[in-house]
């Protein structure tokens, strides 16, 4: 990658550093201008805060843009929690349905009912817009009140369009600890396709993990391959993704165990 010189984010750091008091309006006019502009809306992605109540089965609050992904507050509203689930993509709320929320479950009722609400359980997926386009979002909920088992009652949940940045069908499901916490610390991370044949490991990357397994190094494999380090590194990152392990010794060890080379 080629580098312009005097124009990196640092070198601009440096130049506005230098620049007098009076090169920057007032905090509040700046902010007035701005609340005043026709067009301020556009000016943030589309997401939107839900507090959930399950027993009743509807939204507590929406907060956000005036409307979601084309649809209004109000028809979010009236629609319900049924709006995040009707409008889901089959494929991804499949997953979601039959692996991803009672993995969510099992997880709060391995841990002490009153140490739920310190943990955060994002995933993504696919979501209609009101134009009927697949739109990839990110949900990142939060369980504010739950039964003894730690069975959900009232959820508050975050969406967000990231679609600019997701092109990809692949799944996460992360939880770990709010920030906040005593300790904000990532406690689990899987990955899933919904469509299986995106989950297997491809013929490249069996020649890079057979190559890990027999002890080459990267400069080893890039000669024996004919490939770049870089090229290596997706590999390695790919393979840990589609197999859920959490590094190159876990992975080595699951193919030894499961007999894939």
């Amino acid at each position: 990658m080629k580098t312009i010189p005097g124009h990196t984010y640092y070198d601009f750091l440096d130049r506005v550093r230098n620049l007098s008091d009076s090169a920057v309006s007032d905090a509040d006019e700046l902010i007035s201008q701005f609340a005043h502009r026709a067009d301020r809306d556009s000016f943030y992605p589309d997401e939107a805060l839900f507090l959930i109540d399950y027993v009743h089965h509807r939204f507590l609050m929406i907060s956000g843009n005036n409307s979601f992904l084309g649809y209004t507050r109000a028809h979010i509203s009236d629609t319900g929690p049924s709006f995040l689930t009707s409008n889901r993509h089959p494929e991804d709320f499949k997953i979601f349905n039959q692996a991803i929320f009672p993995m969510n479950i099992s997880f709060i009722q391995d841990h002490a009912a009153d140490d739920i609400g310190i943990y955060t359980f994002t995933t993504n997926y696919r979501l209609r817009a009101r134009s009927g386009k697949w739109q990839s979002v990110s949900h990142c909920s939060r369980y504010l009140k739950h039964l003894p088992d730690g069975t959900p009652l009232v959820s508050l949940d975050f969406l967000s369009d990231i679609s600019l940045f997701k092109k990809d069908k692949q799944i996460l499901n992360i939880i770990e600890k709010a920030p906040g916490s005593l300790r904000n610390s990532q406690q689990l991370v899987r990955t899933f396709y919904p469509n299986e044949n995106e989950s297997r490991i491809s013929k490249r990357e069996m020649n890079v993990l057979q190559c890990v397994c027999d002890g080459f190094s990267s400069k080893q494999i890039a000669e024996k391959l004919n490939i770049s380090i870089h090229t290596i590194n997706n590999h390695r990152k790919n393979m840990l993704g589609k197999t859920n392990c959490k590094n190159l010794s876990e992975l080595v060890a699951l193919a030894s165990k499961t007999g894939i080379l």
